[in-house]
């Protein structure tokens, strides 16, 4: 595989672990409710609808080809999206105060 393209499906990766948990925190009302048939119902087509947008974005860019490397770089923009999400409100926070 090209350079070019190994390179465009970790940043996706990277970025779409990052809205992953986004999506995650914004849907926890639903995802994490207290009937079992919802909950059931809600996560089934979180995650379908999840995985079928990365999978057809991916087959954007590499025909869509899922290696090792991509779906590493989904769980490290899953744990860091915290991170980079608090680096973000106090850069915006001191553009702001300027």
């Amino acid at each position: 595989m090209i350079l070019k393209v190994q390179i465009l499906t970790l940043i996706f990766s990277f970025l779409f672990g990052i809205i992953f948990d986004l999506e995650i925190k914004l849907n926890y009302k639903f995802i994490y409710q207290e009937k079992q048939i919802y909950k059931i119902i809600t996560t089934f087509f979180f995650v379908m609808t999840n995985v079928l947008l990365y999978f057809i974005i991916l087959q954007k860019i590499n025909n869509g080809i899922l290696h090792i490397y991509g779906i590493i770089a989904i769980i490290i923009g899953f744990t860091l999206s915290n991170y980079v999400i608090v680096f973000l409100q106090e850069k915006i926070e001191k553009i702001v105060k300027k």
